[in-house]
C-alpha cells in the first residue's frame, strides 16, 4: 500500500485532529470534581488483606467529611502492608500488621479535620438557589436649583457695608454642583475712610462656580469655589460746587470666591437657604485702587451673608 504526497497534509491533520479530541476528552475528565476516595491495591496473595477492603469500602461511603480527592494505595510490604494516601500537596504513610486496623487507619488517614470541615460546609438553607442578585441603587438624577434672597456685604481695606440682591442657578449631579451667581448691592458705604460730599457707590458681580453638597439628614451643605467678575461705580461732587464738577469713575475686578451654603428641608421642591462667602482681589492685595485721589480707595475683599428661597426640581 503506498500513500502519495498530495495527501499527506490530510493525514497529518486526520491525526491531529483524533489527538485534540482525545486530550480534550482527557482534559474535560480531569477538570470533574472528586467523587470520592480511589482505593489502589498492589498485594502480594495475602487473603487475608483482601478480606478487609469490601468493608472499607462500605465504610468510607459511610462517612461525612471524606476527602472526596484522597488516593489510597495499599501495598504488600514485609510482615504487612503498607497505607499511602496522598491529596493535594498532603501524604501520609502507615505500616499494619494486623488485618483488623485496615479500616480504622485508612479511615483516619481520609477524614477531614472538624475545622476544614466546617469552613468547606455551605449551608444551602442560608443561601437560597437562584436568588436574583440585588439592583444596583437607582442613580440620583440631576437637579435643577433657582435661589433669591437679599444679602449685607463687609469690606476691607478700606472697611465698607452695602446690602442689596444676591440670586443664583445651580445644577447638582450626584453630589457635584456647577453653578453661575449674581449679586448687586444698591447701598454701599465706607465706614473706616472719610467720605466726599455727595458720595455714593453701589457694585454687583457675576461668577461661576463648581463644588461639592453633602447631605447630613434633612440640611444639604454646599461649598463652591470659583472666578468672579466685580463692577464696581463711584461718584460724588467735586471739590468745587457747580453742575458739572461732579467726579463719576468705575472699574471692573476680577476675583476669587468661596461659598458656603446650607438648604432645608430636602424632601421639599422649596427650602429656605442661608449662605456665607468670601471673595478676595489678588490684584488690589498687592496694590491698592484708587478711581480718583477725592473718592476712597475701592476695597480688597469683600464678605457676604444672604438668607432667601429656593426652589428646585425633583
Amino acid at each position: 500500500m503506498s500513500i502519495s504526497l498530495q495527501s499527506s497534509p490530510l493525514i497529518v491533520a486526520g491525526v491531529l485532529t483524533v489527538l485534540g479530541v482525545a486530550f480534550g476528552a482527557a482534559a474535560a475528565e480531569s477538570a470533574e470534581p472528586c467523587s470520592g476516595p480511589s482505593i489502589h491495591l498492589e498485594l502480594d496473595s495475602e487473603p487475608e488483606w483482601a478480606a478487609e477492603i469490601p468493608a472499607l469500602r462500605a465504610r468510607l461511603r459511610e462517612l461525612e467529611h471524606v476527602d472526596g480527592c484522597a488516593r489510597v494505595v495499599i501495598r504488600s510490604a514485609e510482615n504487612g502492608v503498607s497505607v499511602d494516601v496522598t491529596s493535594g500537596g498532603r501524604s501520609a504513610s502507615r505500616l499494619l500488621t494486623d488485618p483488623a486496623e485496615l479500616v480504622r487507619t485508612v479511615e483516619a488517614l481520609v477524614v477531614l479535620p472538624p475545622e476544614i470541615a466546617a469552613r468547606a460546609r455551605v449551608d444551602a438553607s442560608e443561601v437560597p438557589p437562584n436568588e436574583p442578585a440585588p439592583a444596583p441603587p437607582a442613580p440620583v438624577p440631576s437637579r435643577m436649583e433657582l435661589g433669591g434672597g437679599g444679602s449685607l456685604r463687609l469690606g476691607g481695606s478700606p472697611l465698607m457695608v452695602g446690602g442689596g440682591v444676591a440670586a443664583f442657578a445651580d445644577l447638582a449631579d450626584d453630589g457635584w454642583l456647577f453653578g453661575v451667581d449674581a449679586r448687586w448691592e444698591f447701598a454701599d458705604g465706607f465706614v473706616s475712610a472719610p467720605a466726599p460730599n455727595g458720595f455714593d457707590m453701589d457694585s454687583g458681580a457675576v461668577g461661576v462656580g463648581v463644588g461639592r453638597r453633602v447631605q447630613a439628614g434633612s440640611v444639604a451643605a454646599d461649598l463652591l469655589v470659583g472666578p468672579t467678575v466685580v463692577f464696581e461705580s463711584e461718584e460724588a461732587f467735586g471739590p468745587v460746587a457747580g453742575p458739572s464738577d461732579g467726579i463719576d469713575a468705575s472699574a471692573l475686578d476680577a476675583r476669587i470666591d468661596a461659598t458656603v451654603r446650607a438648604s432645608g428641608p430636602a424632601s421639599s421642591r422649596v427650602r429656605l437657604y442661608a449662605a456665607g462667602d468670601l471673595e478676595v482681589s489678588p490684584r488690589r492685595a498687592l496694590h491698592k485702587k484708587e478711581l480718583d485721589p477725592n473718592l476712597p480707595p475701592l476695597p480688597a475683599w469683600t464678605s457676604g451673608l444672604s438668607l432667601g428661597v429656593i426652589w428646585g426640581t425633583r
